[in-house]
């Protein structure tokens, strides 16, 4: 029999000498995690993808491929290319395949293994079953950290391998996960920065002057910083609440078992989109007016769920917390327009199961910003009941376009977007019921923080949270 070998090095994927490092690891069987934090353009993907399909032609089981939205695995993978315009899956060797679907973007093997490339935003409505043989998370510090925590458990019992990639983002949960692990024996954790990589030939990849055009063309200092030296101690640009909230930490607002009123009324407030991530907080109010404390006990994301079990969750929350009952609960205008297949709002079909809602009134993303980052000071939150919530909030962002070096009026939206949008609910929905001119004062103000010119562009002093006036 006529065997023709194949070099995938020499043949498929011209690794850069750290990938070629990288698959020597994986195939070591000394590790059965690996985490990579690589600077833009290290070709994250490109690595992980051709070691995930390799890994699946290898192992017999169910692989699966993420990045944080359907879309984008479709995009940057399913569709991704090399340098020279080649599709990445149209290399692998065509006898390791049996088929390639393309509705569902999975990779069918002759050793019977399935590569699913999905979005992380899918898993968690997902049948995964017991076996997940390798695990591949691409830009996991934008994925939802509670991805992780929900798939940990599969790949343990399963004995798969997980691996994580991703660019710095500041200290949040990617940032943990690395240096949590970094000198764990079974964990292979790298950073590697663009003084750290190089082409086939021994160049850079990507050299000083490249970035000092990056630099002379307007791009952010501290975005360079972050992306191509991988520096964990830049601020993410644009967050709505960051500044807000390491404040709450230093000055101890926010607390391991945070203690609250059995006979005060909770008020939730809720940010319900019809196909995503719901989320809802639950908090107390004490005192009154400036001196007023908004205690936040719990904080809940789901994803899908129906009337029924947001009615039960809520039964239970009372029932767990031992407090007498509820008071407001917030939610979005747009809870009385959106319908379920029922035909009717689900503003009414809750209402008509016995639990009364209040609308917040419409207010531009950059009012209610400002509306909650008023009243954060006042804020004291539990350190584990409201631990992904804090993460949302820390990480809540308005989109930035490199193009015009400048933050839009509209919000990044991704994992933290919705506890966020549930956060700033409240607050709107507060004022509107106890000082409605106060909020109007605070719509004003936001509104002369930003111009109209260009796009309605919010000047970068409102958004990276230098003026908290509160009024």
């Amino acid at each position: 029999m006529l065997v023709n070998e194949i070099d995938l090095f020499e043949d498929i994927f011209q690794a850069y000498p750290h990938q070629r490092e990288f698959f020597a690891a994986l195939f070591s069987g000394e590790y059965q995690y690996f985490v990579e934090n690589i600077h833009r353009r290290g070709g994250k993907d490109a690595e992980f993808f051709v070691a995930a399909w390799l890994y699946a032609s290898i192992v017999p089981g169910n692989h699966l491929y993420t990045l944080p939205k359907i879309q984008q695995a479709r995009n940057v993978v399913w569709e991704g290319t090399d340098l020279h315009g080649r599709k990445w899956k149209d290399l692998i060797p065509p006898h390791l395949i049996t088929r390639k679907s393309e509705v569902d973007c999975k990779l069918r093997f002759i050793n019977g293994s399935i590569l699913h490339i999905t979005g992380a935003d899918n898993i968690l409505n997902a049948h995964l079953g017991s076996n997940l043989a390798s695990l591949w998370m691409s830009e996991f510090q934008r994925t939802h950290p509670r991805i992780w925590d929900y798939l940990r458990p599969i790949i343990k019992r399963s004995k798969g391998i997980a691996a994580f990639n991703f660019t710095s983002f500041g200290k949040g949960h990617a940032y943990r996960l690395m240096m949590t692990n970094k000198d764990n024996p079974k964990w292979f954790v790298r950073k590697l920065t663009v003084r750290d990589t190089y082409d086939c030939e021994g160049n850079h990849i990507y050299t000083e002057e490249q970035i000092q055009e990056e630099r002379d063309s307007g791009m952010d200092e501290d975005l360079i910083q972050q992306e191509y030296y991988c520096d964990d101690n830049v601020a993410i640009k644009g967050t709505f609440f960051a500044s807000q909230l390491e404040l709450a930490f230093k000055e101890g607002r926010v607390v391991k078992g945070l203690i609250i009123n059995p006979r005060l009324a909770v008020h939730t407030s809720w940010d319900l989109g019809s196909r995503d991530t719901n989320s809802i907080w639950f908090f107390q109010v004490w005192g009154m007016g400036k001196t007023a404390q908004f205690r936040y006990f719990h904080q809940h994301d789901h994803n899908y769920g129906d009337v029924a079990y947001y009615l039960e969750y809520l039964r239970m929350t009372k029932e767990r917390f031992g407090f007498d009952g509820y008071g407001h609960h917030y939610v979005p205008h747009d809870m009385s327009q959106t319908e379920y297949t029922s035909g009717k709002t689900r503003y009414i079909t809750f209402m008509q199961n016995g639990l009364p809602m209040t609308l917040v009134p419409k207010v531009r993303v950059i009012e209610r910003v400002q509306v909650a980052r008023s009243a954060f000071g006042q804020c004291y939150f539990d350190a584990e009941e409201c631990k992904q919530g804090l993460e949302a909030l820390a990480v809540s962002r308005a989109h930035y376009d490199e193009n015009t070096r400048a933050f839009s009026s509209d919000e990044v939206h991704d994992w933290a977007s919705h506890a966020s949008a549930a956060f700033q609910y409240g607050h709107v929905g507060w004022m509107d019921t106890h000082n409605k001119s106060g909020l109007k004062k605070q719509q004003a103000y936001a509104r002369s923080r930003t111009t109209n010119s260009a796009g309605d562009k919010y000047q970068s002093k409102m958004m990276q949270g230098v003026n908290n006036k509160k009024i």
